[in-house]
């Protein structure tokens, strides 16, 4: 069984596939979203789940006040688009029968820096943000 933590994003996406039986990454990369579809058709569909970071459903307000209007509202839109990839995501394996979770992101404290990556995961190669946090929603399953 393998299981795909996906941190959806409007440019490119965390994709990171977790071995169960092997207990490793087998991937741990960033897609664009129609190479994301591109290796998620490529899977066996029975033995994959998917989970999903499940920030897009925050009910928290997109505008930034904190910002002048016209940053805040780039924010905003940006924030917006995210949560449509996260969104066409799940109408993608609703209508292909995919399995999939959404859940809450772990800590912080372990995706915003590479080294507390590694040392938790023992994953050599460089990640950025989005691969971390996509990894750490499959980690150790």
């Amino acid at each position: 069984m393998n299981y795909i933590g996906i941190d959806p994003d409007v440019n490119k996406s965390g994709f990171a596939v977790w071995s169960k039986p092997k207990q490793k990454f087998l991937k741990i990369v960033a897609l664009e979203f129609w190479q994301m579809i591109d290796e998620i058709c490529q899977l066996d569909k029975e033995n994959t789940t998917f989970i999903l970071d499940s920030t897009f459903q925050s009910k928290k307000s997109n505008w930034h006040s904190q910002k002048s209007v016209g940053v805040a509202g780039m924010i905003g839109r940006k924030v917006g688009k995210n949560n449509q990839v996260a969104e066409l995501l799940i109408q993608y394996f609703d209508r292909n029968d995919y399995q999939y979770k959404i859940v809450s992101p772990a800590g912080k404290m372990f995706t915003n820096s590479d080294k507390n990556f590694k040392f938790l995961t023992g994953y050599k190669a460089r990640t950025n943000k989005d691969m971390r946090e996509a990894a750490i929603l499959v980690y150790g399953i």
